[in-house]
């Protein structure tokens, strides 16, 4: 079960895909998985000022997902910074904006990758230049984009095909 995102971001296309990056609650990630948090670091996590986050990656193309990727155990929240000896040294605030600013823009080449691979096999199954009507099934020929691509004649149905904008 996928839970609400905490937080969204949608990203400037990239590729012909639409793009866009949220947090989910990491339930499954806990301060023991990771020796390098100290006492009062993990006190601050019990007292839910920083939680664990999974980023999730999102590219789409005319509004269905063709990749997508999954990045978790991501410290998320008001966390705090200690010296050696565990003191206190400030609390830096963890945001989506301040995560993608650090340098997780992998996940987005991920799941382009992902949805172009996703592409080639649906260019495979499907001519180029050919269109199938989704509900009666007769095909045309066209070179129009699949945002464009023109109602079906006979029963008025929209004719889908894969958008020839997107280079894979």
């Amino acid at each position: 079960m996928i839970h609400s995102a905490i937080e969204s971001m949608t990203l400037e296309p990239r590729d012909g895909f639409d793009l866009e990056i949220c947090v989910h609650a990491d339930y499954h990630s806990h301060p023991s998985d990771n020796d390098g948090l100290t006492q009062k670091q993990v006190f601050a996590w019990l007292d839910d000022q920083w939680h664990y986050v999974s980023l999730h990656a999102r590219a789409s193309l005319d509004g269905v997902t063709l990749g997508e990727y999954w990045l978790h155990g991501i410290e998320y929240g008001e966390f705090l910074i200690t010296d050696d000896q565990d003191n206190p040294q400030k609390t830096v605030s963890v945001y989506l904006k301040d995560i993608w600013e650090d340098g997780y823009t992998d996940v987005i080449d991920e799941a382009i990758a992902q949805a172009k691979e996703q592409l080639k096999r649906f260019r495979e199954l499907m001519p180029a230049g050919e269109a199938r009507c989704s509900d009666c099934g007769r095909w045309i020929e066209t070179e129009q984009p699949l945002s464009e691509t023109p109602l079906c004649e006979p029963c008025e149905g929209y004719h889908a095909r894969l958008s020839s904008e997107v280079t894979a």
